[in-house]
C-alpha cells in the first residue's frame, strides 16, 4: 500500500511546484480606461524592433556603425539603454514591450499565456510587417477587435542566404504600402506601424556580434531605417508622427541569448518625432562622434515603454501593465504629461483593487495581513482626486500600486510553501515508520489522530470561510494534515540508538546536503564522494586488503577527486589521447582477467576497442567516421545485449560488455572515470565484511550522482550530445541523439547497481534499501524545493525545476536499474545460494 501512496504524493508534488511557482497571476476581465480627452501629441506611432542588437553595438566606436540613427538623435528625440526582463528571448521581449508585463514563463514557454492586452489592440488600425511568428503574437490576441493587418514572411534561410535579406523584405513591403495607401491614411489617427526586423539577430546567431559581417549588417539595417523614416515623414508631411526605435534581447559574443548578461539585458533605444523631447538628463553619456561630444545616455525599463508609447497616441494603457510612465520624455504641456500618467496610475490601481477584493471577500478578511499602506478607503480616496493628480503625486501611487500588486500576487506563496514542506516532513515521518513499524495493526483512534482529525475539520472551515482557492487550501492545509495523519497510524518500535548508528546518519545528512551543492558548485561533489568513501571504508580497506590492494585504492581515491574536470581546463586538444588512454586501460584490464570471458566475447569486445581506437584518430585528423564503423557499433550493441540476456553472465563478462558499450558513447575522459570509480566500488565492497540497509542506500545514491553529475551539465548536455555520440550517430535527429544520451547516462548507473548487487547482501534488504533511498531522495527534493527558480532564463528555471524532478524520480530510476541487475546476474545470485548449501 505504500507504493500507491508513495506515487499519489509525488504526483501532488509536482502540482504543489505548479500552484507556488508557477501559476498566472494576469488577471482576467479587466476593463481599460477612457483614452485622454486632450489632443495627443502623435497621430501615428511607428514602432520598430531590431531584433536581436544589444547596446554594445549601437554605442561602440562612437556609434560609428550607425551614422544615419547618430545624425537623427543629435538633432531630436531622445537615445538611451533599455533594460530588458529575463528570459531574453524574442516572444516575451515582445510582450513585454507592447503590453506592459513579463509573461508567467512556464505558460510562456508551453506557449499556453494568451491573456494580455496591448498597445496596438487599443489603436484604430494597426499594420505590421515581420517574420511570421512574431506577428501571430498579436494576431491571436486582439482583445479589442481592432482593425488589424498582417504581412508576414517565414524565416527559410539556407547556407547561402544573406542575412540582409530579412529586413530589406520588410523595408521593400513597407515602401509599396506607403506609396499605395498614404493618401487615404492621412486622414486616420490613432495609426500604429510595426516593422519587425530580423536580420540582425540572425546575423549574430550565424556570424556573431563582433564580426565584420554583423557590422556590416547592421550598418545597412540602419541605413534602411533612415530610409523608411523619411519615407514616412514624405507620406505623412503634417509632423504628427512618432517613432519609437528598441530590441526585444541583446546577444552574448557568441551570438546566443536567453541568458542574464550585461550585453544580453542592455539595449538600446530610440525615441524622436512628434512629442518626444529633445535630451533628457542623465547619470551617464557617451561619446556619440568622433569630434568627442558628449551625450546623455539616459535608462530605461522594458516595460516602461508601452505607457510611453500610448500616452504619444493619448490610448489607454493596456489593462495588464504594470509598467510606470517616464518623467520628461513627452515633448508635450504638463497638463498632458498629467493626464497620461492619471491614466496610468489608474490603470495599475484597477489591478490592485481586484487582488485586493479578491482576497477581502472571505469572512475571516479582517484578520488577515494586508498591504496597510494601501487600503479600499485610500483607493476611494485616490480614484476620486485623480484629475487633480500632478504627475508627481500619479508617480508615487504608482510605485505604491505596483508593490501592493506584487504583494497579493504572491499573498500564498509563503502558507503554501510551509504547508508543503509539512506535508513533506510528515511523509518523511511515515516512510521512516515504514522500516520501524510493528507488523501488528495499530490503533486508528489515538489522542494524536483525534488532533489531527480535529485540526483537519477547522482547516477545512477556515478555507470555506475564507473562501481560499482549492489549490491553496488544499497544499496549505489539507495535504499536511492528511500526511500527518497518515504517519500518526504507524506503531513504531521502540529503537535505542547506538552511537555508530547516529555517527552514520549524520554521515548521511552530511553527504545529502553536500550532494544538493554539488548541483550548483560542481567541485563539491568530490568532497562528498571522499568523506563519505574515506569515513565508511577506510578501517575496512587498511585492515581487510592487502598494503598493494590498499595502496591502489588510495591512488584510486586521489584520481577520482579531480573530477568534474574544472571548466577552465580545455580537453579538446587532448581529449583523443585521452580517450585512446582510456581503451587502453580498458585492454589491460581485460586480458589481465581474460579467463573470465568467453572466446567470443574477448574477440568481439577487443575488436570493438580497436575499432574506437581508430575512429578515434580519424576524428583527430578532422576525418568522418566511416558508415561501415556505424554499422558495426549498432551489430555490437545487439551482440551485447543477446549475449548479456541469453548466456550465463557473470559479473565480470556484463561489466566488460558495459564498459564497451560506454567506451562507443565517449569521446574524452569519461572512459576512465567511470572504469575508476567501477574498480574503487569493487575494492570497496571487498573489503567491506558488513553492511546495513543504509548504508547500501547510501552507496547505490552516492556512485549513481557521482556516475552522473561529475560527467554531465545539465545546462549543455541537451544542446550537444552528438559529438559524444560519434559511434551511434546516424541523423540529425533531437530525439534520436537525445534517447543515445540518456542510454550513455543510465549505463554507468546500471554497472553501479549490478556490482553492488553482486557483492552485497542487497537483494536480502532490498525493501529497506528503497525506503531509506526513498528517504534521502526526498530530503533532497526537499532541498530543491526551496531553490526552484521562476524568474530569468528559460533554461535556469527548466534546471532548478528539472533538479526537483531528478530527486523524486531517482528512487523509481534506481529501483528499476535494481531489477534489471537482479535479471542480469541471476547465475551469480545462483551460485551464491549453491555455495550456502
Amino acid at each position: 500500500m505504500w507504493l500507491i501512496y508513495a506515487l499519489l504524493f509525488h504526483l501532488l508534488l509536482l502540482g504543489a511546484i505548479y500552484v507556488i511557482y508557477f501559476q498566472n497571476t494576469v488577471l482576467e476581465g479587466l476593463q481599460p480606461q477612457p483614452p485622454i480627452h486632450v489632443q495627443p501629441p502623435a497621430d501615428r506611432l511607428v514602432f520598430i524592433v531590431t531584433d536581436g542588437l544589444r547596446a554594445e553595438s549601437f554605442f561602440s566606436k562612437n556609434c560609428n556603425y550607425v551614422p544615419h540613427l547618430r545624425e537623427i538623435f543629435l538633432k531630436q528625440g531622445v537615445v538611451g539603454v533599455l533594460r530588458i526582463g529575463e528570459p531574453t528571448e524574442s516572444r516575451p521581449g515582445h510582450i513585454a514591450l507592447t503590453a506592459g508585463l513579463y509573461a508567467p514563463v512556464l505558460h510562456e514557454r508551453l506557449g499556453i499565456f494568451n491573456n494580455f492586452d496591448t498597445v496596438f489592440n487599443h489603436s484604430a488600425r494597426f499594420y505590421a510587417w515581420g517574420v511570421d511568428y512574431i506577428l501571430q503574437i498579436f494576431q491571436q490576441h486582439n482583445k479589442h477587435n481592432a482593425a488589424m493587418y498582417f504581412d508576414a514572411y517565414e524565416p527559410a534561410i539556407g547556407d547561402d542566404t544573406p542575412t540582409t535579406i530579412f529586413d530589406s523584405w520588410v523595408f521593400g513591403r513597407v515602401q509599396k504600402f506607403l506609396q499605395l495607401k498614404q493618401l487615404k491614411l492621412r486622414k486616420l489617427k490613432r495609426l500604429v506601424f510595426f516593422l519587425h526586423l530580423m536580420s540582425l539577430d540572425e546575423a549574430g546567431h550565424v556570424y556573431e556580434p563582433n564580426s565584420k559581417k554583423f557590422l556590416l549588417n547592421l550598418q545597412l539595417t540602419e541605413k534602411g531605417i533612415w530610409n523608411i523614416y523619411q519615407q514616412f515623414e514624405a507620406a505623412f508631411p503634417d509632423k504628427r508622427t512618432a517613432y519609437v526605435m528598441c530590441s526585444d534581447h541583446g546577444m552574448k559574443d557568441s551570438g546566443s541569448h536567453g541568458d542574464g548578461t550585461a550585453h544580453e539585458l542592455e539595449v538600446p533605444f530610440m525615441l524622436w518625432g512628434a512629442g518626444i523631447a529633445h535630451g533628457v538628463a542623465a547619470n551617464k553619456s557617451f561619446v556619440a562622434d568622433n569630434a568627442g561630444t558628449e551625450w546623455p545616455q539616459p535608462e530605461l525599463q522594458q516595460l516602461q515603454l508601452t505607457p510611453l508609447m500610448s500616452a504619444l497616441l493619448g490610448l489607454p494603457t493596456p489593462v495588464n501593465n504594470l509598467g510606470m510612465l517616464p518623467h520628461g520624455y513627452l515633448n508635450t504641456s504638463e497638463q498632458f504629461e498629467a493626464l497620461a500618467a492619471q491614466g496610468n496610475a489608474m490603470q495599475l490601481l484597477a489591478q490592485y483593487e481586484k487582488l485586493l477584493a479578491q482576497q477581502q471577500r472571505g469572512a475571516l478578511a479582517a484578520y488577515m495581513p494586508q498591504f496597510k499602506w494601501l487600503t479600499q478607503a485610500n483607493v476611494e480616496q485616490f480614484k476620486q482626486r485623480q484629475a487633480a493628480l500632478s504627475y508627481e503625486q500619479s508617480a508615487a501611487l504608482m510605485q505604491l500600486t505596483q508593490n501592493g500588486i506584487n504583494y497579493y500576487q504572491i499573498y500564498y506563496n509563503k502558507p503554501l510553501l510551509l504547508g508543503t514542506t509539512l506535508a513533506f516532513l510528515g511523509w518523511l515521518h511515515y516512510v521512516h515508520g515504514l522500516l520501524l513499524v510493528k507488523p501488528a495493526s495499530c490503533k486508528l483512534v489515538t489522542l494524536r489522530n483525534a488532533i489531527i482529525m480535529l485540526a483537519t475539520v477547522l482547516a477545512i472551515s477556515f478555507a470555506i470561510a475564507q473562501q481560499l482557492p482549492l489549490s491553496v487550501a488544499f497544499y496549505a492545509l489539507l495535504l499536511p494534515l492528511l500526511l500527518w495523519l497518515l504517519a500518526s497510524q504507524q506503531q513504531a518500535l521502540a529503537t535505542s540508538f547506538n552511537v555508530n548508528m547516529l555517527l552514520q546518519l549524520l554521515l548521511t545528512v552530511c553527504c545529502l546536503e553536500l550532494l544538493v551543492l554539488s548541483f550548483y558548485k560542481r567541485r563539491a561533489l568530490p568532497i562528498c564522494f571522499l568523506i563519505f568513501t574515506i569515513t565508511s571504508n577506510c578501517l575496512n580497506i587498511l585492515g581487510n586488503l592487502c598494503h598493494i590492494a590498499a595502496l591502489t585504492w588510495l591512488l584510486i581515491l586521489f584520481a577520482l577527486s579531480m573530477w568534474p574536470v574544472p571548466a577552465e581546463f580545455d580537453f579538446e586538444q587532448a581529449q583523443h589521447y585521452v580517450y585512446l588512454f582510456g581503451i587502453a586501460t580498458l585492454l589491460l584490464r581485460a586480458y589481465g582477467r581474460r579467463f573470465f570471458y568467453t572466446w567470443h566475447q574477448h574477440l568481439c569486445n577487443t575488436l570493438m576497442l580497436l575499432i574506437a581506437a581508430s575512429c578515434a584518430l580519424l576524428q583527430q585528423l578532422d576525418w568522418q567516421i566511416p558508415l561501415l564503423c556505424k554499422l558495426v557499433s549498432w551489430l555490437y550493441l545487439a551482440y551485447s545485449l543477446l549475449n548479456i540476456l541469453f548466456n550465463k553472465t557473470t559479473l565480470e563478462q556484463l561489466s566488460y560488455n558495459l564498459l564497451v558499450l560506454y567506451a562507443l558513447l565517449c569521446s574524452s575522459h569519461e572512459l576512465i572515470f567511470i572504469h575508476l570509480l567501477n574498480c574503487e566500488l569493487r575494492l570497496t565492497l571487498k573489503a567491506k565484511r558488513t553492511q546495513n540497509a543504509l548504508s547500501l542506500a547510501l552507496a547505490l545514491l552516492l556512485y549513481s550522482y557521482f556516475s552522473f553529475l561529475a560527467l554531465t551539465d545539465l545546462s549543455t548536455e541537451a544542446r550537444n550530445v552528438a559529438p559524444h555520440l560519434m559511434h551511434f550517430y546516424l541523423c540529425d535527429n533531437g530525439a534520436y541523439n537525445r534517447l543515445l544520451a540518456v542510454f550513455k547516462i543510465l549505463l554507468p548507473l546500471l554497472l553501479n547497481a549490478c556490482t553492488l548487487y553482486a557483492h552485497s547482501p542487497y537483494q536480502l534488504h532490498a525493501r529497506h534499501v528503497f525506503l531509506w533511498l526513498l528517504l534521502m531522495c526526498d530530503i533532497m527534493a526537499l532541498n530543491f524545493l526551496y531553490l526552484i527558480r521562476n524568474t530569468g532564463s528559460w533554461l535556469q528555471v527548466g534546471i532548478s525545476v528539472t533538479q526537483f524532478v531528478m530527486a523524486e524520480l531517482t528512487t523509481v530510476i534506481l529501483l528499476a536499474l535494481y531489477h534489471i541487475a537482479k535479471l542480469l546476474l541471476l547465475q551469480v545470485e545462483q551460485t551464491k545460494r549453491n555455495s550456502g548449501k
